[in-house]
């Protein structure tokens, strides 16, 4: 339907011109009119074919952008679980921080990589749309094809937004979870070195007594 609309644009295009030809011929303006009427017919094939083969090839790249989201939705429904799971293992205290991170850094890349796919499909059909009006020409855009472009930029733009926010959210988690483990190494660090001179301390003055009860011994003797 859309090769077909494409082609009657074109017979549309012709038929205003033959109709100013019309016009110039009752106001006596043979040669304007006898100009008009041959460009209305000239290369009218090569034009019909022209559009329609542009029309083929926007209607197949629509087609494919349909295809990629759709295949996009069904891997992300397949990766959300598997992500939920990472994020489950990043947040359990009961592992290792090693288990915690590597698990946060998994969830991380994986939604990343989604991310990455859903801003450039975005971003191809703001581009598909913006061609698709290119070809148009600008008497041919009207209104609702600006609402449709407008649309796209906003839904662009909010996937950009979205995509921000929760990459953000994770690399916050993952800077959060390696503080933390460098936090407790440091006060395990600061404990250790506190028993360290505790128990160096109770030795100088265990030998602080053993030489006060010598010294006692020995003016005992004298």
């Amino acid at each position: 339907l859309k090769t077909v609309g494409a082609a009657v644009s074109v017979i549309t295009d012709r038929v205003a011109t033959l109709g100013g030809a019309v016009i110039k011929f009752f106001k006596g303006d043979l040669k304007g009119a006898a100009e008009d009427a041959k460009a209305a017919v000239s290369g009218i094939v090569a034009e019909v074919k022209e559009e329609v083969e542009i029309t083929m090839k926007m209607v197949d790249a629509n087609q494919k952008l349909r295809d990629a989201q759709r295949e996009l939705n069904v891997e992300t429904a397949k990766s959300v679980a598997d992500i939920e799971k990472l994020k489950l293992v990043a947040e359990d205290i009961t592992k290792t921080y090693a288990e915690r991170e590597e698990a946060a850094t998994a969830a991380f890349e994986k939604e990343t990589a989604l991310e990455n796919k859903r801003i450039k499909l975005a971003e191809q059909a703001v581009k598909q749309e913006k061609i698709r009006q290119s070809i148009m020409g600008k008497d041919g855009v009207m209104a609702e094809d600006l609402d449709a472009l407008a649309e796209l930029e906003i839904n662009l733009a909010n996937v950009r937004q979205e995509s921000a926010g929760r990459q953000i959210s994770l690399q916050n988690f993952l800077n959060g979870l390696r503080q933390t483990e460098i936090d407790e190494k440091e006060a395990q660090r600061l404990k250790e070195q506190e028993e360290e001179e505790a128990a160096f301390n109770k030795k100088i003055e265990e030998n602080n007594k053993w030489n006060e009860e010598q010294q006692k011994s020995r003016e005992l003797n004298i």
